[in-house]
């Protein structure tokens, strides 16, 4: 052959990315394979299958469908601990509350909140307070709580950890208020933890938050620094 003569023996129209026979070698059609696929697995791929000649055999969809609502089925499963009460909620609004232990829900129509009903939560106070004989002591209060009505604690205010934490320092700066200096660092100590878990579950009852006050401690209060 020639220096100059053309390649594949002169056939300027033979292609040399086809093989011998002419056949197109591309990427085959995706509708295709999947048909082709199908076929193979005994669930049809002809025109007789019911999905057309070179569309997703009817049989195949089902078996698709059948897979997608085990998996929906499966996901439904969930586990709520030994401490915890589940809140279910069916389209976002209050539906059922389910005990510890194993349980299902339809996915995409319940979800479930874990409220932690056993275990005792803290919170503190503390903070510059004036004094009945007008005097600025510095006080401090621990609260010990817990939840025992789970849906009340989600719903009936928001956030009901914070707003207890405010009912707290309110109650605790209206009873040091009304107290001298004296009583509230020695002898009146207990009768200000007393007067302030009083007053603290007054105001927070008409809320119904679905807590309850287990014990509050009034730690040691003190003048500031300066004085």
């Amino acid at each position: 052959m020639a220096w100059n003569q053309p390649g594949n023996g002169g056939n300027k129209d033979r292609d040399p990315w086809k093989n011998q026979g002419g056949n197109d070698q591309g990427p085959p059609d995706l509708d295709e394979a999947l048909r082709k696929f199908f076929a193979k697995l005994g669930l049809g791929g002809n025109k007789g299958s019911g999905g057309g000649k070179s569309g997703i055999p009817a049989k195949g969809i089902g078996i698709i469908a059948v897979l997608a609502v085990i998996i929906w089925f499966i996901a439904g499963f969930y586990t709520v601990k030994e401490a915890d009460r589940g809140v279910v909620l069916r389209f976002g609004n209050f539906h059922t509350l389910v005990e510890s232990g194993l349980h299902w829900r339809p996915v995409f129509v319940d979800t479930v909140e874990h409220v932690d009903v056993n275990n005792i939560r803290s919170d503190s106070t503390e903070g510059f307070m004036l004094t009945q004989d007008e005097n600025v002591v510095v006080v401090q209060l621990d609260v010990q709580y817990r939840v025992v009505d789970p849906r009340n604690y989600l719903f009936n205010v928001d956030n009901a950890d914070q707003v207890l934490s405010r009912a707290t320092d309110s109650a605790l700066r209206y009873v040091v208020g009304h107290t001298t200096m004296d009583e509230v660092l020695t002898r009146g100590r207990e009768d200000v933890r007393a007067r302030t878990l009083d007053l603290l579950e007054r105001t927070i009852d008409p809320y119904s938050m679905g807590l309850q006050i287990v014990d509050i401690n009034l730690l040691p209060a003190r003048p500031p620094e300066e004085v």
